[in-house]
């Protein structure tokens, strides 16, 4: 992998990872880049990517566990990065909503709301 300027990359700790200190944000570049990757608006995203270029994005889409994306930005990157037809993905990552129950819209309970 290129070496990443992690100076560069201080703009995103406070928004996209809060939870350390920023010297421990920085120390971890990659871990720092998926979670943009992931949960970037896409402003930032598109910062990202001018500062790293499209082989690092690839390298870290390919190093970090696929269960790290939503499905969305997997899709996206993959995507964006031509790493494949959306369609013909063998790794997209688990929806986080697929195990939710979703009412059917002709089902509704006695008071005539939907049940919860």
């Amino acid at each position: 992998m290129a070496e990443i300027d992690r100076q560069a990359l201080r703009i995103f700790t406070e928004k996209y990872y809060w939870w350390a200190p920023q010297e421990t944000a920085l120390s971890e570049p990659e871990t720092l880049i998926a979670q943009v990757v992931n949960a970037g608006r896409y402003d930032d995203l598109e910062m990202l990517s001018s500062q790293l270029g499209a082989l690092t994005l690839q390298e870290i889409l390919e190093s970090t566990d696929v269960d790290h994306f939503r499905p969305r930005a997997w899709a996206y990157w993959h995507l964006r990065l031509d790493l494949g037809n959306v369609d013909r993905l063998t790794q997209v990552p688990a929806d986080e909503s697929a195990d939710r129950s979703v009412p059917s819209s002709t089902s509704s309970s006695s008071s005539g709301k939907p049940p919860v």
